[in-house]
């Protein structure tokens, strides 16, 4: 069993898991994306769109991802840690931006 460094973008199953889709222009579906288990989806608070970095490998049910090492960038540590967009609290600009000049 072979194991090798891959990036792709996270596409999610519902709650089946997900698959990884290597980067291409197409972002086509293959027998050879790996699969992610739903419990590595939501320890790691993973949404769809998300760009792993990871080392996958040839198991007994095809291509699975089997370490994380980056998601968007971060450690999978820093990436759960971080509060999730949507529940930000939106903060209105006390100066006015000029957009235009003269």
């Amino acid at each position: 069993m072979s194991e090798q460094q891959k990036t792709g973008l996270l596409e999610l199953d519902g709650n089946r898991g997900g698959t990884v889709r290597t980067i291409s222009l197409e972002l086509d579906k293959s027998g050879n994306d790996p699969r992610l288990a739903n419990d590595q989806i939501q320890r790691f608070k993973l949404r769809e769109g998300c760009l792993l970095e990871y080392i996958g490998a040839r198991g007994p049910r095809g291509q699975e991802v089997r370490q994380i090492i980056h998601i968007n960038g971060l450690t999978p540590a820093e990436w759960a840690a971080r509060e999730e967009f949507t529940r930000r609290t939106a903060i209105d600009p006390l100066e006015r931006l000029k957009l235009t000049t003269s």
